[in-house]
């Protein structure tokens, strides 16, 4: 089984070196690494270009035009149409790290049920500390969507998806309409399929960092609430 590994990076020249080489270095060795630049404004991709050529590292880099504010859609747009070649792929934030052995312990929890979908929990963590452990529980598709129409009851950055599943649902993000809230929404289509993403409520190695700078936490202070208007969507449709 062979795990794709794309990594979105916008201006994170702080923390981008920490994260691109905990994914290179991962004891599972059938991954590629697949890093897409949105068009930093800071010395992001003069740094990756420099630490590749240095170490003659083995990956991917790309850059494609940044459109939509607060997210990733467009470096993994690139990356699913162009270079993702593993049977499962997942999205690693580049302020964000990965214990060496977190692809090694996804690959052997995929390989029991082969789902569509697989979720674990997170670890939050800050300059000085651990944080949190953040994990979700539901028991069925209907717990599943029950969950959704309070809160995304799902660790995006943990997400694996099976490759072209996506494409073969006819679903996506829209981040025109949704900005960083894409993701929510795909899960609601997701569990509008009748599929549930695969949870396994342990951490399994996923560092996510919180700072100031991430499109997440920007989101939450966006004028517009999304999540209120993706929950009013779905619960119009789910319970009438």
């Amino acid at each position: 089984m062979k795990i794709s590994i794309v990594i979105p990076n916008y201006n994170k020249e702080k923390y981008v070196l920490q994260c691109l080489h905990s994914c290179l270095n991962q004891t599972y060795k059938n991954t590629e690494v697949i890093l897409i630049d949105n068009e930093s404004s800071d010395s992001s991709l003069e740094i990756i270009n420099k630490y590749k050529h240095d170490n003659n590292a083995n990956f991917i880099i790309d850059t494609v035009k940044n459109i939509y504010p607060k997210c990733w859609d467009e470096c993994i747009e690139l990356a699913e149409e162009k270079y993702i070649s593993g049977d499962y792929y997942t999205i690693i934030g580049s302020d964000d790290v990965i214990h060496e052995k977190y692809i090694e312990n996804a690959a052997r929890l995929l390989y029991v049920k082969r789902p569509l979908f697989f979720q674990s929990s997170l670890v939050w963590f800050s300059e000085d500390d651990i944080i949190r452990e953040v994990s979700y529980k539901y028991e069925n598709i209907d717990d599943f969507k029950a969950q959704l129409l309070t809160k995304c009851c799902v660790n995006t950055p943990t997400v694996f998806y099976k490759k072209n599943s996506k494409k073969d649902l006819q679903i996506k993000t829209e981040p025109a309409k949704f900005s960083g809230a894409g993701d929510y929404a795909l899960f609601c289509e997701i569990a509008d399929k009748k599929i549930i993403i695969e949870n396994y409520e342990k951490w399994i190695g996923y560092y996510y960092r919180i700072n100031p700078e991430q499109a997440t936490w920007q989101m939450h202070q966006s004028k517009i609430n999304y999540d209120k208007i993706i929950q009013r969507k779905w619960r119009q449709k789910w319970t009438n």
